[in-house]
This record gives C-alpha cells, sequence and structure tokens, in this order.
C-alpha cells in the first residue's frame, strides 16, 4: 500500500485512493497507541507516513495532523530520550515532516 501511487485529481472513492488511506490510517492508529513512549518500530512506521504527506484527497491532510497529534504527545521528552531512538536518516525523514514551513510562516 505505501508503494501506491495516489493520481492527482483522483476520486476519493478510488481504489488506490481507499487502499492507500486505509493503510495510512492503520499505521497512524498503531503510532497513536504509544502515547508516551517510543517502541522500536515506531521511527519505521513514521517514516512510511512521512511519504504520504503530500498524497491528495484526505491523505495528507490525515497523515500531517497524525505527526502534529503525535508531536505533541512526544514533545516533552523529545530531546532528553526519544530523539535518540531514531537514526539520522529517520530523523531527516521526521523532522523535515513535523518542522516543515507553513504558508504562514
Amino acid at each position: 500500500w505505501s508503494r501506491a501511487k495516489v493520481p492527482k485529481g483522483a476520486s476519493a472513492t478510488a481504489p488506490e485512493v481507499v487502499f492507500s488511506l486505509g493503510g495510512c490510517l492503520g499505521l497512524v492508529a498503531i503510532a497513536r497507541a504509544f502515547p508516551h513512549t517510543v517502541p522500536d518500530f515506531i521511527p519505521g512506521i513514521l517514516c512510511l507516513l512521512a511519504k504520504h504527506v503530500n498524497d491528495p484527497c484526505s491523505i495528507g491532510t490525515k497523515v500531517r495532523k497524525a505527526f502534529g497529534d503525535w508531536f505533541k504527545s512526544h514533545q516533552d521528552m523529545w530531546q532528553l530520550e526519544f530523539r535518540s531512538k531514531f537514526t539520522e536518516e529517520e530523523l531527516m525523514v521526521v523532522e523535515e515532516v513535523m518542522y516543515s514551513p507553513t504558508y504562514y510562516a
């Protein structure tokens, strides 16, 4: 599902959109199941989700919101404990999504 390309302008009911959205929502649910910890598999899940930040329909929006929610529940211990659970490559991917510039910045 994570390699499925969702074409721009695709209908929200198109099979590839439904398939990709389902996969993303499943991974979001797993990440949210650990609100104040970072098990070893979470960095990989967040990296998979980061690939879908710019997907059309509601996929990208839901993934961006999930990253924001995840970071809010982990920001207190981010520098002290959680950041060290990520490899350099994973950190680059995840922090790019978490700290991406906004339109109004």
